[in-house]
């Protein structure tokens, strides 16, 4: 059976091989694909069984895992029992079906890697493709050498240095029209060289591409933007030659016309074509693409893609970066499932009212849901930052570059994110547009009207806190059937975590203020150490925070003063100490002790974890 492009996608995909199946991709999106159709794997398996070479296959490539032979031995041996094996007759059939199914009289005859790791693995330049071949003797002679291209010596070594399995090697044959072009050559629908996922590249030739691909052609290189399609540079080369057919078939150097040698290659309308579909074929793909291209009377056509494999995985689609460098703090350890929902629950409800503080409209910050959701990640049972959604967070404010600067020094990350992946982050599509402009704007005024008015705003949020907490806290919560408790909660997220704004604009006023202390200080004091702007904030006071510790240290410096009291707190079992103490006749001291507890006795390791046990 052929593979066509109206085969299934499973069947094309387990049949065609890698180059083979991209055709079917592509012909099923309706791009402008040459006609083609392929020859499956198991026209090969089909080939080997009829004439028994499995065992002598088999020994050749045993010899050559001993290293008895080496791989271009193994190469030889193997090509001359494909080749000199006759065609058999299920091959001769449908390489006549297939042919009443192509245009042309003239095609290439290319080999696919279609065994399961070959379809995973690049094996560009490794395996043979044949052009301007006719004639039906032709094309199944070229299809063995096809085959046996599979144990290449290139194709061999590449296999043991990728760990793929020599005994399931199987090579599919792509059939296709073969295009006499005019101009030809690659497009990158992104810089391979310059991992830059921003930038289009692409080379081109007058005549047959195979003059780029074989190096004997210089090309001319035009830099796309891959987004708005303009050209950003060029580089123009001089062109001696171009690459066409000769009277026999073969591919021959012919001379160029002077006038040509200096100019550009492709014309503006010419990029812009390619452009247009190089941008669907990524799209359709959803990660750059290496393609081969040809143009012929104006038409443009489409030969092969496949995915560029040299760029970091960082690069593709939309990254992922996790830090824990400031959270761990608070949930330090393993996170029961309970605590990293609550967090993740109570981060998300927050950053909503920070959004609407700063006027960002509702329809928006729904569309922001898919990251306000996810603020936090919890992987291996740890609770981590989701960076990037953090520093899209941080983009509905202008001056992103020096925001998102003081949110990794607040945070701190030890390695700041670079320009080239901050330029992929956006809060929301739209704010790029001429609204989302002026949306920032407001944003941006918004946030600076709280530099003022951040006061007011902290006393007011602290006189209702107050009244809640204590309200709460007063409840006999021991004593309450499970519906009230559940009600209770209810009531302490809407009357307290709901009016949380404050304190979140109080947050991103003292990141940002931080943020310019330490460039201030790194500018004007770089004789000092680098933390100097921790030293300058060390000695201010009134720290909410700081009080039990303090509370801590004044128990401990009443009790070591007493050494009566002294001794009955070092020498008793932990279990005992506030029996004793309430038996005791330190009795201002157990009163203090008891106020300690009622005041800070929530405050521990780890004390935002849910599960973790207080005083």
């Amino acid at each position: 059976m052929l593979v066509t492009e109206k085969s299934t996608p499973f069947f094309a995909k387990n049949e065609a091989g890698g180059k083979g199946y991209n055709l079917y991709l592509m012909s099923a999106a309706n791009l402008p694909v040459p006609s083609w159709v392929t020859f499956g794997k198991r026209f090969y398996a089909e080939f080997i069984q009829t004439h028994q070479l499995a065992p002598q296959l088999e020994s050749i490539l045993q010899n050559f895992r001993q290293s008895k032979i080496t791989a271009k031995a193994a190469e030889q041996q193997i090509q001359e029992m494909i080749v000199k094996s006759p065609v058999t007759e299920y091959l001769s059939t449908y390489v006549d079906q297939g042919l009443k199914l192509l245009k042309g009289s003239v095609f290439s005859v290319r080999s696919s890697a279609a065994d399961e790791d070959g379809t995973s693995h690049s094996f560009a330049g490794q395996l043979s493709s044949y052009l301007y071949v006719s004639g039906k003797k032709d094309i199944l002679e070229f299809i063995k050498l096809c085959w046996a291209s599979g144990f290449s010596e290139r194709a061999l070594v590449y296999r043991v240095e990728n760990n793929i399995d020599l005994s399931k090697i199987s090579i599919s044959v792509v059939l296709q029209e073969m295009i006499d072009p005019e101009k030809s050559g690659v497009m990158f629908t992104a810089d391979p060289v310059a991992k830059n996922i921003n930038e289009f590249v692409i080379s081109s030739v007058y005549g047959v591409g195979e003059g780029i691909v074989s190096g004997v052609l210089e090309a001319d290189s035009f830099w796309m933007s891959s987004e708005m399609g303009a050209l950003t540079k060029s580089d123009i080369v001089e062109k001696k030659g171009l690459m066409k057919k000769t009277s026999g078939g073969h591919c021959e150097i012919y001379p160029l016309a002077p006038e040509l040698a200096l100019e550009p290659s492709l014309t503006p309308g010419e990029l812009q074509k390619l452009w247009k579909i190089g941008r669907q074929i990524h799209r359709h793909f959803n990660r750059p693409q290496d393609i081969e291209w040809a143009m012929k009377e104006g038409k443009l056509y489409i030969l092969q893609t496949r995915p560029v494999t040299s760029l970091p995985e960082e690069l593709m689609g939309y990254p992922n970066l996790w830090d824990n460098s400031n959270i761990i703090e608070s949930y330090g350890g393993l996170t029961s499932p309970l605590s990293f929902s609550f967090a993740l629950r109570n981060y998300k409800n927050v950053y909503v009212q920070f959004c609407e503080v700063l006027h960002v409209p509702a329809k928006i910050i729904k569309e922001m849901d898919s990251y306000l959701s996810h603020m936090l990640g919890c992987i291996d049972g740890r609770v981590y930052y989701n960076l990037f959604n953090w520093y899209k967070l941080v983009g509905v404010l202008p001056g992103f570059k020096q925001n998102r600067e003081f949110m990794e020094t607040m945070m701190g990350v030890t390695e700041g994110l670079t320009d080239e992946i901050a330029d992929r982050i956006k809060p929301h599509p739209s704010w790029d547009t001429f609204s989302g402009k002026i949306r920032k704007f407001v944003t941006g005024i918004s946030f600076l009207y709280y530099h003022f008015a951040i006061q007011n705003s902290v006393e007011s949020f602290l006189k209702t806190f107050n009244k809640d907490y204590l309200h709460f806290r007063g409840l006999p919560l021991r004593r309450m059937r499970g519906d009230q408790l559940i009600q209770v909660y209810n009531d302490i997220e809407t009357n307290m975590m709901g009016r949380w704004k404050a304190p979140i604009i109080n947050d991103f006023l003292c990141m940002v203020h931080f943020g310019l202390l330490r460039k201030l200080t790194l500018k004007w004091l770089n004789s000092f150490d680098s933390t100097l702007q921790n030293d300058l904030l060390s000695g201010e006071g009134g720290l909410e925070s700081a009080e039990p510790m303090k509370a801590l240290h004044q128990l401990a410096l009443s009790a070591s003063q007493i050494p009566e009291l002294k001794f009955l707190i070092l020498n008793l079992d932990q279990a005992d100490i506030m029996e004793a103490l309430n038996q005791s006749p330190f009795e201002d001291f157990y009163l203090q002790v008891k106020n300690y507890i009622d005041r800070f006795g929530f405050r521990c390791m780890s004390e935002m974890k849910l599960e973790e046990i207080d005083l």
